[in-house]
């Protein structure tokens, strides 16, 4: 696996619109180390990015959390920045809303000792100040968690 080329994909919204991401679903890298080394640098990288690892499956080398949300920032960054969940009267949803994300990284081995890493993001939005509503949007990605993170994890991998 290398890197993933973009791919642009619509995400319908029940009929409030469509959210375009130009992200693909999983964004991948082969790194030069092998893989017990980068599923090491993997818990860090999220330990580092405090992303609490609810998810270390040792067999099928899957590391990450499915279920966790913030508000506003993260990774140090305006979620605008990073994900797109449509927009209302006060502009971006992802502004405001709370977003519940799925954040899950593989590592499979790959030829001459080396390791696929594969990064999956998934979130929805959810408006909290419309009292009950419980209506969640889903929203895409820019790419830039996932591209952070791979860079987090090769970086902690090397030594760095």
């Amino acid at each position: 696996m290398s890197d993933v080329p973009a791919a642009r994909r619509a995400i319908l919204t029940d009929g409030k619109g469509v959210t375009y991401s130009s992200a693909p679903p999983e964004q991948s890298r082969r790194m030069a180390m092998a893989p017990a080394t980068v599923l090491a640098a993997v818990r860090q990288a999220y330990e580092g990015f405090m992303i609490p690892v609810t998810l270390d499956d040792r067999v099928g080398r899957r590391v990450g959390n499915p279920d966790f949300y913030r508000v506003r920032q993260f990774l140090g960054r305006p979620m605008v920045e990073l994900l797109d969940c449509g927009s209302g009267m006060t502009g971006p949803n992802a502004a405001t809303f709370r977003i519940y994300m799925a954040l899950v990284t593989r590592v499979t081995d790959a030829p001459g000792g080396t390791s696929d890493v594969s990064v999956q993001l998934s979130a929805t939005a959810k408006d909290l100040t419309s009292g009950t509503s419980s209506d969640l949007l889903p929203c895409g990605s820019s790419g830039k968690i996932e591209q952070r993170l791979l860079d987090e994890i090769e970086k902690r991998a090397r030594g760095g």
